[in-house]
């Protein structure tokens, strides 16, 4: 006799299996987010320094971009690649916000809860 409830180590087991499995879901779905996140931040930088490059070519003002050796053609070219980049970068945010994974999302709140169902179960 071994004196300890198999019913117990069971659930222990189980345990163990459910927060493995919660931090590999919990790790994809960060990945995925800062994924979008990055897609995001680097709208809005391109999306910034095209504003500001559209500023100088409102005003007339290209004494930056002569420093760095651009013409004003140049900038013009510069000003539509920024805002194209940058509006293809904000869609593909956009768009992996909205796609997610649901899925995903579903599976990790269950095993979140059933784990919290076990640890309640022995916290007497």
């Amino acid at each position: 006799m071994s004196g300890a409830d198999p019913r117990a180590e069971d659930d222990q087991d189980r345990r163990s299996s459910l927060e493995s499995r919660i931090k590999e879901l919990g790790a994809e779905a960060d990945s995925y987010k800062a994924g979008s996140a990055a897609a995001f931040g680097g709208a809005v930088f391109l999306l910034l320094i095209a504003a500001g490059a559209a500023y100088d070519i409102i005003t007339r003002k290209a004494s930056l971009w002569r420093a760095v050796g651009v013409s004003r053609e140049g900038l013009h070219w510069l000003a539509g690649l920024f805002v194209v980049a940058g509006a293809a970068l904000l869609g593909l945010g956009i768009v992996r916000t909205r796609r997610g994974d649901p899925a995903r999302d579903k599976t990790l709140a269950r095993l979140e809860e059933e784990l919290a169902n076990l640890r309640e179960k022995y916290r007497t």
